[in-house]
């Protein structure tokens, strides 16, 4: 049997890069994934693919596998070429040349269509918001709850649904949060519908910071 081509042709996506985070190997299916050919592959660092929230986790896991660690499955956030966000679940172990670790190898499997579908048909409303409050996307229980239709809420801000006795005291904490890079924010607001009338939510939100926070 030949398990280069069963590599190549895998539904997984499949990598081995050097602890620098060169390129060793990327398979069939991990070039449609992220967009990259050969070429740009010449000058690509694996580093680079990771969401900003995670290269501190990935330092730590590689940390570990050094320390002999066997470490479980877990999820993983990528940047695709074209910048979309690719949430991945996989595992990594020490890739070894003659016995003597050289790199690290990992076998992920793409699952954003899963968190799409648990986003999407969710009975608690949930939405995405840009750091100055606009809404970048929003789940259909949070449009119901609020009377607006989607394509209304994505020209809205966080503050246009929000009672007016509670604006100042929300965007006082989004800033301490980002000011001190508090990830979670746990509290109880008042929104505002669409027909003016008024309903009380508990609010769990929590904030991505890229590198330059």
């Amino acid at each position: 049997m030949d398990y280069a081509v069963l590599v190549e042709n895998s539904n997984d996506i499949i990598q081995v890069v050097d602890f620098e985070g060169r390129v060793i190997y990327v398979n069939q299916m991990w070039r449609e994934t992220f967009g990259y050919d050969n070429e740009d592959l010449k000058t690509f660092n694996f580093f680079n693919l990771l969401h900003d929230d995670c290269h501190c986790d990935c330092q730590s896991r590689i940390q570990r596998l050094l320390n002999g660690e066997v470490l479980p499955c877990f999820e993983v956030i990528f940047k695709t070429k074209d910048g979309r966000r690719i949430t991945a679940e996989g595992s990594i172990s020490l890739y070894r040349e003659q016995g003597e670790p050289r790199g690290i190898q990992g076998f992920f499997r793409d699952i954003t269509a899963r968190f799409r579908t648990i986003f999407q048909s969710s009975v608690a409303g949930i939405a995405m918001l840009a750091p100055d409050g606009h809404f970048l996307q929003v789940n259909p229980a949070f449009c119901n709850a609020l009377g607006y239709t989607e394509e209304e809420l994505l020209g809205m801000k966080i503050t246009d649904v929000t009672h007016p006795d509670d604006i100042e005291e929300t965007l006082n904490r989004r800033s301490i949060a980002r000011a001190n890079r508090s990830r979670a924010i746990v509290c109880e607001k008042r929104y505002l519908r669409k027909d003016g009338s008024v309903f009380w939510a508990q609010l769990s939100s929590t904030w991505f910071f890229d590198a330059d926070g």
